[in-house]
């Protein structure tokens, strides 16, 4: 089953550009349309009022930089191919970079205020996907949330490598099947969701390595509005 978005918030990337002299211009587009449409992407947008003009992809020539920013959300580019050109970055790697320069849409300096905000989105791109889709309830009064299928986005994307290259900023595997059917959903202890809770919560943590690489890999210039 097609998934079905809603693009009609104001709060969201109102275009999307790829290069398309490189190899696969189709999967670089859909992973651009990816990180619009997560569901917990969507979320952050919409709860701090964040509208993009422009999504576009970075060109892989640009080595040393994953994104930047400009103009505090008038574009926002972001590195998707490995070093070789022969792959893309890994999808959650991808996004801590997205997350990393939407913080650029409130602070310009990577100073405290910065990475505050910067790891409360990395929080929240979790937490606001759980309780804002589909969220579930344990027997405990916890929540869990019960993902659609990201398959959709995985089985289109193929023959090509997914890497993080050498700015690798998460694993992103191990990725658990909890949606494949309601009965398996049920029959899980609560314990067992809380630590599928915890591992994603645990996926989406920044590092202090993590945040230093994403410093030194944003291209983002100073003339940013706080």
């Amino acid at each position: 089953m097609k998934r079905s978005v809603q693009t009609s918030s104001p709060y969201t990337f109102h275009k999307i550009s790829v290069i398309e002299e490189f190899q696969h211009p189709e999967q670089a587009r859909k992973l651009l349309e990816r990180l619009r449409d997560d569901r917990g992407v969507r979320a952050i947008m919409q709860q701090h009022q964040w509208s993009v003009g422009e999504l576009t992809e970075l060109t892989p020539f640009e080595k040393t930089i994953l994104g930047f920013n400009r103009n505090s959300g008038q574009l926002i580019s972001i590195r998707l191919r490995t070093d070789d050109l022969s792959g893309f970055r890994h999808y959650d790697s991808i996004r801590k970079v997205l997350l990393h320069e939407l913080t650029h849409n409130v602070w310009s300096e990577h100073d405290d205020n910065f990475h505050a905000l910067n790891r409360q989105l990395n929080k929240e791109v979790v937490s606001l996907d759980w309780t804002a889709h589909g969220a579930n309830t344990l027997s405990s009064g916890s929540s869990f949330y019960q993902p659609m299928d990201d398959d959709e986005y995985e089985d289109e994307i193929t023959g090509v490598t997914w890497e993080g290259g050498s700015y690798r900023l998460g694993n992103g595997t191990g990725k658990k099947n909890i949606n494949k059917g309601s009965s398996s959903v049920a029959t899980m202890s609560d314990v067992a969701l809380q630590r599928e809770l915890r591992a994603k919560a645990a996926a989406a943590r920044l590092t202090k390595q993590e945040e230093q690489e994403l410093d030194e890999g944003c291209g983002s210039n100073n003339t940013h509005k706080h």
